[in-house]
Formats: C-alpha cells, sequence, structure tokens
C-alpha cells in the first residue's frame, strides 16, 4: 500500500487554521471567523484534489461532499440572523453526508461486496441517534421535526457505512474514516442540543473543536484508499 502524500506541513497548515477557528469564537470575533471558517473544507477540498487520484471512482463524490460541507459551514455562520439559513444549512450538510455515504460504499477492485454485517457498534450508533431524537422531538417545531429526523437518519446511515468499510479498505483508511465519522455525530449532537433542547456551556468551541478533526481524519481516510493502489 502506498503511503499517504500529506506531510507534516500539511497537517501543520490545517491545524493552524482550526486554532485560529477557536480563537476566533473564544473572543467572539465574527469577522476573523468569516474568514477563517470556509478555510477549513477549502483546505480539505484542495488538499484532496492535489493528492488523490483524479481518475478514482470515490474521487468525485468525496469533493462533492465536501464542496457541500463547505456550503453549510457558510450558511451555518449565519444561522442567528434567519432560521432560514439553519434549514438551508441543514440541507448542504444533509446532501454532505449522502454523499459520504455512496463514497463509503464505493468498492474496491478485488474486494469484497458490502456484506451488511451487524454488530454491537451498529446497534450502539442507532440506539444513540434515536435516543437523542426523542429527547430533542417535544423542542422541535413544525418543519423541524421532519428536517431533524431527515438530518439523524443521515448522519446515522454514514457512519454505518463507515462502519461497513472494514473489510473493504486498509486499517488505517478504516479508522480514520469511522473516527472521524463518530465525531461528526458527536459534534452535530453537541449542535442539536444547544440549538433546540438546552444550552451547553461553550458551545461553539465544543462543536468546532470535533467538527474539525472529524472532516480532516476523513479526508485522510479517503485519500489513503484513493492512493492505496
Amino acid at each position: 500500500m502506498k503511503k499517504s502524500p500529506l506531510l507534516p506541513i500539511h497537517h501543520l497548515i490545517f491545524t493552524v487554521i482550526c486554532l485560529i477557528e477557536i480563537y476566533s469564537l473564544a473572543k467572539a470575533s465574527p469577522l476573523l471567523e468569516q474568514l477563517v471558517k470556509p478555510l477549513i473544507m477549502i483546505t480539505i477540498t484542495v488538499y484532496f484534489i492535489i493528492y488523490s487520484r483524479r481518475n478514482h471512482r470515490l474521487f468525485l463524490p468525496s469533493v462533492v461532499a465536501f464542496l457541500f460541507s463547505l456550503a453549510g459551514d457558510v450558511l451555518l455562520m449565519f444561522s442567528a440572523l434567519n432560521d432560514l439559513f439553519f434549514l438551508v444549512g441543514l440541507a448542504a450538510f444533509l446532501l454532505s453526508h449522502l454523499f459520504y455515504i455512496i463514497t463509503f460504499m464505493t468498492k474496491e477492485p478485488g474486494k469484497r461486496k458490502l456484506q451488511g454485517t451487524f454488530g454491537f457498534m451498529h446497534l450502539l450508533v442507532i440506539l444513540s441517534a434515536l435516543l437523542l431524537y426523542i429527547l430533542l422531538f417535544p423542542h422541535l417545531e413544525g418543519v423541524m421535526k421532519i428536517a431533524v429526523f431527515l438530518y439523524t437518519t443521515a448522519i446515522t446511515t454514514m457512519v454505518m457505512t463507515a462502519l461497513e468499510r472494514k473489510h473493504r479498505v486498509s486499517t488505517g483508511s478504516y479508522q480514520l474514516v469511522l473516527l472521524g465519522a463518530l465525531l461528526f455525530m458527536i459534534s452535530d449532537s453537541l449542535l442539536a442540543v444547544n440549538r433546540f433542547w438546552f444550552e451547553i456551556p461553550y458551545s461553539n468551541i465544543m462543536v468546532m473543536a470535533t467538527y474539525m478533526p472529524a472532516q480532516y481524519l476523513i479526508f485522510w481516510g479517503l485519500l489513503k484508499q484513493s492512493n492505496a493502489n
């Protein structure tokens, strides 16, 4: 298996972006956040386009997933101004998860097909998502009941398909993507609880502190898969 082309400088650049993003939240600097937050997914997308195999079957769905996440990041920055920004941002991330699902289900030549195995981790993910939705439901109004249900279903499916990659990709790729998917689910859960149920202290920092590594780990794992052969 070929090594990932990522160098320490690539990780350092992304880390600096993350630290500046956290700083902007801690200092409540909307202008700095608006400048820095889009760089999270822009950096990941540029890295992937440069270093992945463009003829690989997971290239296109991965890039589309990254771009929908970028759109979601930008839209959610303005969600305090109007709920429409939140709804459209939620839709962008839902589409991002759908393309992550497509990407995670991509079968490598010579690897066995998706087996549909079901284990303890699968059950834990489903029960966690179901419990969260049940707890949030009384606090949701109108269209948000449907929107949150659809989104919860999408991200749960995304984590499930990440689990199913175990015997179809390298161990490194599998572990990176799975950890990223789980962190993504935790980040979204924190966001949902804070917005619809009760206020979590430093929630904005906690959400981004789990979201940023989630996206990077998924990207890194997919890059490893892309360059494996």
